[in-house]
C-alpha cells in the first residue's frame, strides 16, 4: 500500500508547491523567449525599412509650411524642387543620407533648394549636436559643421564639439559661449514641435515639394524624384 501511495504522489508532482513554481517559471521563460524573438524580428524589419526606403511617386498628400523659419539651406532661390530634411546628427541613416543629398543639391543647384531642419531625438546629446551646428552657423560655418558632425559621429562633450568647430575655422570662444548658453533652444524646440505636428516617426524624414517620405533613399531614387519634379 505504501508503494502505491508513492506512485500516486509521483504522478501528481505538479500539484505540489515546487511543481507549481517550476511550471510557472517555465511558462515565464518561454514567454520571455518568444517576446525576444518577436522584438528582434521587429528591429530587423525596422533596420531594413530604414536602409531600403523607397519613394512612392503616386503619393499625392501634400503637407503645408514644411520649410519653417530660421533654417539653413542650399541651392536655388527660385527652385522647382524644395527638399526639406528633418534629421538628427546622431542618426546613422541621416549620416548615410547626407553625402548623397549634398551631391545632388550641388549638381542641381539651379533647380533644387535643400533645407535642413532639426529633429534631435535619438540620443541624449542630440540637442547639443543640433545646437553646435547652429552655433557654427552664426559664424557662417553651418554646412561645414553639418558635415563635420556626421564625419565625427559619436562626439558629444562640449570640449569635443568645440574642437570640431575650431577645426573648421570657428572662433572657439564665441562658439563655446553660444553652445553653453543654449542660444538656439527656441528654434530647435520649434522644429521638434513641427516635426511632431507632421507625425514624423524617425530620421531622416523628407518633404519633397510637401510630399513626405522617410528613410535613407538611394541615389537612384533621388535622381528619379528630381527628374519628375523638374518637368
Amino acid at each position: 500500500m505504501e508503494g502505491a501511495m508513492n506512485i500516486v504522489n509521483q504522478k501528481h508532482w505538479y500539484k505540489s508547491w515546487w511543481g507549481v513554481a517550476l511550471l510557472t517559471l517555465l511558462i515565464l521563460v518561454g514567454a520571455l523567449f518568444f517576446a525576444s524573438v518577436f522584438y528582434v524580428a521587429d528591429q530587423v524589419r525596422a533596420i531594413q525599412a530604414g536602409q531600403h526606403a523607397s519613394f512612392s511617386l503616386s503619393d499625392t498628400t501634400v503637407y503645408q509650411n514644411t520649410e519653417g523659419e530660421g533654417n539653413f539651406w542650399l541651392g536655388s532661390n527660385q527652385p522647382k524642387i524644395t527638399i526639406v530634411e528633418f534629421a538628427d546628427f546622431a542618426c546613422p541613416y541621416s549620416k548615410s543620407s547626407f553625402p548623397k543629398i549634398r551631391e545632388l543639391a550641388d549638381k542641381y543647384r539651379d533647380r533644387v533648394k535643400f533645407i535642413y531642419r532639426d529633429f534631435p531625438y535619438i540620443a541624449a546629446e542630440s540637442i547639443d549636436l543640433a545646437m553646435a551646428a547652429r552655433c557654427a552657423g552664426e559664424q557662417g560655418l553651418f554646412w561645414k559643421m553639418h558635415d563635420k558632425l556626421y564625419e565625427l559621429q559619436g562626439i558629444k562633450t562640449a570640449d569635443e564639439l568645440t574642437g570640431a568647430a575650431q577645426s573648421i575655422g570657428a572662433d572657439s570662444a564665441a562658439f563655446r559661449l553660444c553652445l553653453e548658453g543654449k542660444k538656439y533652444s527656441a528654434l530647435i524646440k520649434k522644429n521638434i514641435l513641427e516635426a511632431n505636428k507632421f507625425d514624423i516617426q524617425g530620421t531622416p524624414t523628407w518633404f519633397i515639394n510637401g510630399r513626405k517620405v522617410a528613410g535613407d533613399l538611394p541615389a537612384t531614387a533621388w535622381e528619379e524624384i528630381i527628374k519628375k519634379f523638374s518637368k
